[in-house]
Protein backbone atom coordinates (compact mmCIF):
# COMPACT_ATOMS: atom_id res chain seq x y z
CA UNK A 1 0.00 0.00 0.00
CA UNK A 2 1.53 3.58 -1.17
CA UNK A 3 -0.32 5.62 1.10
CA UNK A 4 -1.26 5.20 4.88
CA UNK A 5 -5.08 4.36 5.31
CA UNK A 6 -5.72 5.40 8.93
CA UNK A 7 -8.75 3.52 8.61
CA UNK A 8 -7.70 -0.05 7.57
CA UNK A 9 -7.70 -3.23 9.32
CA UNK A 10 -4.98 -5.43 8.65
CA UNK A 11 -6.03 -9.41 9.42
CA UNK A 12 -2.55 -10.95 10.68
CA UNK A 13 -2.59 -15.10 10.27
CA UNK A 14 -3.94 -15.49 13.93
CA UNK A 15 -7.18 -13.80 12.81
CA UNK A 16 -7.44 -15.51 9.83
CA UNK A 17 -7.11 -18.93 11.21
CA UNK A 18 -9.35 -18.36 14.03
CA UNK A 19 -12.15 -17.36 11.59
CA UNK A 20 -12.24 -21.12 10.68
CA UNK A 21 -11.30 -23.00 13.94
CA UNK A 22 -12.22 -20.82 16.44
CA UNK A 23 -15.58 -21.12 18.52
CA UNK A 24 -18.74 -19.43 17.76
CA UNK A 25 -18.38 -16.38 20.00
CA UNK A 26 -14.59 -15.72 18.85
CA UNK A 27 -15.55 -15.79 14.76
CA UNK A 28 -18.81 -13.53 15.78
CA UNK A 29 -16.39 -10.86 17.68
CA UNK A 30 -14.49 -11.37 14.84
CA UNK A 31 -16.86 -10.63 12.34
CA UNK A 32 -18.32 -7.93 14.30
CA UNK A 33 -15.12 -6.35 14.11
CA UNK A 34 -14.29 -6.44 10.57
CA UNK A 35 -17.84 -4.97 9.86
CA UNK A 36 -16.54 -1.66 11.74
CA UNK A 37 -14.00 -1.00 9.11
CA UNK A 38 -14.65 -0.09 5.52
CA UNK A 39 -11.33 -1.41 4.38
CA UNK A 40 -9.87 -4.74 5.36
CA UNK A 41 -6.66 -5.42 4.68
CA UNK A 42 -3.99 -8.70 4.53
CA UNK A 43 -0.82 -9.84 2.78
CA UNK A 44 1.28 -12.68 0.88
CA UNK A 45 3.17 -13.43 3.96
CA UNK A 46 0.09 -14.14 5.92
CA UNK A 47 -1.42 -16.03 3.36
CA UNK A 48 1.46 -18.40 2.99
CA UNK A 49 1.28 -18.63 6.95
CA UNK A 50 -2.26 -19.71 6.49
CA UNK A 51 -1.50 -22.27 3.84
CA UNK A 52 1.30 -23.76 5.62
CA UNK A 53 0.12 -23.66 9.23
CA UNK A 54 -3.56 -24.25 8.44
CA UNK A 55 -4.04 -25.70 5.67
CA UNK A 56 -1.04 -28.17 5.41
CA UNK A 57 0.35 -28.80 8.52
CA UNK A 58 -3.14 -29.47 10.96
CA UNK A 59 -6.22 -29.86 8.13
CA UNK A 60 -4.15 -32.40 5.85
CA UNK A 61 -2.67 -34.19 8.75
CA UNK A 62 -6.14 -34.74 10.67
CA UNK A 63 -7.61 -36.03 6.86
CA UNK A 64 -4.88 -38.53 6.92
CA UNK A 65 -5.58 -39.53 10.09
CA UNK A 66 -9.05 -39.83 9.45
CA UNK A 67 -8.44 -41.83 6.42
CA UNK A 68 -5.66 -44.24 8.59
CA UNK A 69 -7.75 -44.52 11.54
CA UNK A 70 -11.31 -44.61 9.98
CA UNK A 71 -12.86 -43.00 13.46
CA UNK A 72 -13.70 -39.54 14.30
CA UNK A 73 -13.31 -40.17 18.15
CA UNK A 74 -10.15 -42.23 17.42
CA UNK A 75 -7.92 -39.28 15.38
CA UNK A 76 -9.45 -37.15 18.56
CA UNK A 77 -8.05 -39.13 21.22
CA UNK A 78 -4.89 -39.56 19.44
CA UNK A 79 -4.46 -36.01 18.89
CA UNK A 80 -5.20 -35.29 22.50
CA UNK A 81 -3.13 -37.78 24.10
CA UNK A 82 -0.14 -38.60 21.20
CA UNK A 83 1.41 -35.17 19.85
CA UNK A 84 4.64 -34.30 21.97
CA UNK A 85 5.67 -30.80 23.66
CA UNK A 86 7.13 -29.50 20.39
CA UNK A 87 4.35 -29.84 18.56
CA UNK A 88 1.51 -28.23 20.53
CA UNK A 89 0.61 -25.35 17.72
CA UNK A 90 -0.10 -28.40 15.98
CA UNK A 91 -1.85 -30.09 18.48
CA UNK A 92 -4.14 -26.74 19.59
CA UNK A 93 -5.21 -25.98 16.15
CA UNK A 94 -6.41 -29.80 15.23
CA UNK A 95 -8.61 -29.68 18.47
CA UNK A 96 -9.77 -26.84 17.42
CA UNK A 97 -10.87 -27.76 13.57
CA UNK A 98 -11.99 -31.03 15.41
CA UNK A 99 -13.93 -28.85 17.81
CA UNK A 100 -15.58 -27.60 14.99
CA UNK A 101 -17.53 -30.77 14.21
CA UNK A 102 -21.18 -31.52 15.76
CA UNK A 103 -20.80 -33.46 18.93
CA UNK A 104 -24.40 -34.93 18.72
CA UNK A 105 -24.08 -37.25 15.26
CA UNK A 106 -22.64 -40.76 15.68
CA UNK A 107 -18.86 -40.69 15.16
CA UNK A 108 -19.35 -42.32 11.08
CA UNK A 109 -21.43 -39.23 10.48
CA UNK A 110 -18.57 -37.10 12.31
CA UNK A 111 -15.80 -38.84 10.35
CA UNK A 112 -17.42 -38.20 6.68
CA UNK A 113 -18.34 -34.81 7.94
CA UNK A 114 -14.99 -33.89 8.66
CA UNK A 115 -13.32 -35.76 6.17
CA UNK A 116 -15.60 -33.32 3.39
CA UNK A 117 -15.04 -30.37 5.45
CA UNK A 118 -11.25 -31.05 5.47
CA UNK A 119 -11.08 -31.36 1.67
CA UNK A 120 -13.07 -27.93 1.24
CA UNK A 121 -10.87 -26.41 3.56
CA UNK A 122 -7.59 -27.61 1.58
CA UNK A 123 -8.78 -26.65 -1.46
CA UNK A 124 -10.91 -23.56 -1.09
CA UNK A 125 -9.37 -22.34 2.00
CA UNK A 126 -7.37 -19.57 0.85
CA UNK A 127 -10.48 -18.09 -1.30
CA UNK A 128 -12.78 -18.70 1.45
CA UNK A 129 -10.29 -16.99 3.72
CA UNK A 130 -9.52 -13.79 1.59
CA UNK A 131 -13.30 -13.29 0.31
CA UNK A 132 -13.66 -10.31 2.82
CA UNK A 133 -10.63 -8.65 2.26
CA UNK A 134 -11.06 -5.07 -0.02
CA UNK A 135 -6.90 -5.30 -0.82
CA UNK A 136 -4.44 -7.52 -0.21
CA UNK A 137 -1.08 -6.24 0.10
CA UNK A 138 1.22 -8.23 -2.72
CA UNK A 139 3.93 -5.83 -2.37
CA UNK A 140 5.85 -8.69 -0.46
CA UNK A 141 6.23 -10.70 -3.87
CA UNK A 142 6.22 -13.84 -1.74
CA UNK A 143 6.41 -16.39 -4.55
CA UNK A 144 5.23 -19.43 -1.83
CA UNK A 145 2.24 -18.04 -1.15
CA UNK A 146 1.30 -17.69 -5.17
CA UNK A 147 1.41 -21.03 -5.51
CA UNK A 148 -2.29 -22.78 -5.68
CA UNK A 149 -2.74 -25.87 -3.65
CA UNK A 150 -3.78 -28.43 -6.13
CA UNK A 151 -5.50 -32.16 -5.09
CA UNK A 152 -4.39 -35.02 -6.95
CA UNK A 153 -6.24 -37.45 -5.75
CA UNK A 154 -9.75 -36.90 -3.36
CA UNK A 155 -9.08 -36.99 0.13
CA UNK A 156 -5.57 -38.47 -0.06
CA UNK A 157 -2.85 -36.34 -2.54
CA UNK A 158 -2.38 -32.75 -2.24
CA UNK A 159 0.65 -30.64 -3.51
CA UNK A 160 0.97 -27.51 -1.60
CA UNK A 161 3.67 -25.73 -3.47
CA UNK A 162 7.06 -25.36 -2.03
CA UNK A 163 7.11 -22.96 1.60
CA UNK A 164 10.82 -22.27 1.59
CA UNK A 165 12.20 -19.22 0.37
CA UNK A 166 15.42 -21.00 -0.35
CA UNK A 167 14.23 -23.19 -3.28
CA UNK A 168 12.23 -20.42 -5.17
CA UNK A 169 15.26 -18.95 -6.79
CA UNK A 170 14.01 -15.71 -8.56
CA UNK A 171 10.36 -15.98 -7.91
CA UNK A 172 11.07 -14.80 -4.70
CA UNK A 173 10.78 -11.34 -4.28
CA UNK A 174 11.43 -10.78 -0.52
CA UNK A 175 15.31 -9.64 -0.48
CA UNK A 176 13.32 -6.36 -3.22
CA UNK A 177 10.79 -5.90 -0.12
CA UNK A 178 13.35 -5.59 2.88
CA UNK A 179 15.22 -3.52 0.17
CA UNK A 180 12.52 -1.37 -0.34
CA UNK A 181 11.65 -0.89 3.43
CA UNK A 182 15.28 -0.71 4.71
CA UNK A 183 14.50 2.67 6.70
CA UNK A 184 11.54 0.75 8.56
CA UNK A 185 13.90 -2.29 9.32
CA UNK A 186 16.32 0.29 11.16
CA UNK A 187 13.47 1.72 13.23
CA UNK A 188 11.95 -2.00 14.65
CA UNK A 189 15.59 -2.97 14.92
CA UNK A 190 16.15 0.70 17.21
CA UNK A 191 12.94 -0.37 19.28
CA UNK A 192 13.75 -4.07 19.43
CA UNK A 193 17.49 -3.49 20.65
CA UNK A 194 15.98 -0.90 23.22
CA UNK A 195 13.68 -3.72 24.55
CA UNK A 196 14.77 -5.79 27.73
CA UNK A 197 14.10 -9.31 27.86
CA UNK A 198 11.36 -10.90 30.11
CA UNK A 199 7.33 -10.02 30.76
CA UNK A 200 6.53 -7.82 28.42
CA UNK A 201 9.98 -7.11 26.83
CA UNK A 202 12.11 -9.06 24.41
CA UNK A 203 10.63 -11.94 23.90
CA UNK A 204 12.95 -15.08 21.91
CA UNK A 205 10.38 -13.89 18.31
CA UNK A 206 11.42 -10.74 18.59
CA UNK A 207 15.24 -11.63 19.21
CA UNK A 208 15.10 -13.88 16.24
CA UNK A 209 13.63 -10.65 14.49
CA UNK A 210 17.44 -8.66 15.01
CA UNK A 211 19.22 -10.90 14.70
CA UNK A 212 17.63 -11.17 10.90
CA UNK A 213 17.41 -7.94 10.44
CA UNK A 214 21.56 -7.26 11.33
CA UNK A 215 22.24 -9.94 9.30
CA UNK A 216 19.75 -8.69 6.58
CA UNK A 217 21.45 -5.43 6.71
CA UNK A 218 25.34 -7.15 6.86
CA UNK A 219 24.65 -9.32 3.78
CA UNK A 220 21.56 -8.93 2.00
CA UNK A 221 22.34 -11.29 -0.53
CA UNK A 222 21.84 -14.14 2.12
CA UNK A 223 18.62 -13.27 2.65
CA UNK A 224 16.81 -15.87 1.16
CA UNK A 225 18.86 -18.39 2.62
CA UNK A 226 17.27 -17.91 5.80
CA UNK A 227 13.48 -18.60 4.50
CA UNK A 228 12.44 -15.32 6.48
CA UNK A 229 8.83 -15.87 5.55
CA UNK A 230 8.97 -19.20 7.68
CA UNK A 231 11.53 -17.72 10.30
CA UNK A 232 10.39 -14.41 11.18
CA UNK A 233 6.50 -14.25 9.78
CA UNK A 234 6.34 -11.43 11.90
CA UNK A 235 8.71 -9.05 11.47
CA UNK A 236 7.60 -9.74 7.34
CA UNK A 237 4.02 -9.01 8.50
CA UNK A 238 4.24 -6.00 10.28
CA UNK A 239 6.12 -4.39 7.20
CA UNK A 240 2.83 -5.76 5.08
CA UNK A 241 0.59 -3.64 7.23
CA UNK A 242 2.58 -0.49 7.34
CA UNK A 243 0.03 1.25 5.33
CA UNK A 244 -2.83 0.39 7.75
CA UNK A 245 -4.09 2.53 10.60
CA UNK A 246 -5.06 -0.97 12.72
CA UNK A 247 -3.41 -4.03 13.07
CA UNK A 248 -5.91 -7.24 14.30
CA UNK A 249 -4.35 -10.23 15.66
CA UNK A 250 -3.93 -13.16 18.51
CA UNK A 251 -1.01 -12.61 19.01
CA UNK A 252 -0.25 -9.93 21.46
CA UNK A 253 3.19 -10.36 22.38
CA UNK A 254 4.78 -9.53 19.85
CA UNK A 255 2.38 -7.07 17.69
CA UNK A 256 2.36 -5.07 20.47
CA UNK A 257 5.95 -3.89 19.90
CA UNK A 258 6.06 -3.42 16.20
CA UNK A 259 2.60 -1.95 16.04
CA UNK A 260 4.21 0.73 18.43
CA UNK A 261 7.17 1.41 15.62
CA UNK A 262 4.50 1.77 13.05
CA UNK A 263 2.22 3.74 14.99
CA UNK A 264 -1.05 1.49 14.52
CA UNK A 265 -3.95 1.08 16.82
CA UNK A 266 -3.33 -2.51 18.18
CA UNK A 267 -6.87 -4.78 18.68
CA UNK A 268 -6.06 -7.38 20.49
CA UNK A 269 -8.50 -10.48 20.29
CA UNK A 270 -7.72 -12.65 23.20
CA UNK A 271 -8.74 -16.64 22.67
CA UNK A 272 -10.85 -17.16 25.93
CA UNK A 273 -14.21 -16.03 24.50
CA UNK A 274 -14.97 -14.49 27.76
CA UNK A 275 -12.87 -11.62 27.49
CA UNK A 276 -13.36 -8.62 25.52
CA UNK A 277 -11.09 -7.22 23.00
CA UNK A 278 -8.66 -5.17 24.08
CA UNK A 279 -7.55 -1.93 21.45
CA UNK A 280 -3.72 -0.59 22.45
CA UNK A 281 -3.00 3.10 21.19
CA UNK A 282 0.42 3.09 20.28
CA UNK A 283 3.09 4.50 22.87
CA UNK A 284 5.56 7.36 22.74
Amino acid sequence: MATRNNDALFLDTSIQIARFVHRPEIQDSIARRLASHEVIVSGLVVRQEFKRRLLKKAAFYLLKQLNERKSFEKVRRHVADSLPQPLQRLKCICLQILNTVDEQDTDVDRTDRARLWLRDLIKNGTATAEACLTTLNEASGCGCARQPVIEKKKFDQYDFGVDRCSKMGSNCEIRRFLEDNRDLLGRFLKHIQALSTGDGGKSDELAKAEQFILDFFANPGAVNDRDPCDSVGDLLIAIESAGCGWMYTMNLKESRHLSDVLRQSLVYRPPNSDNEEVVYEPND
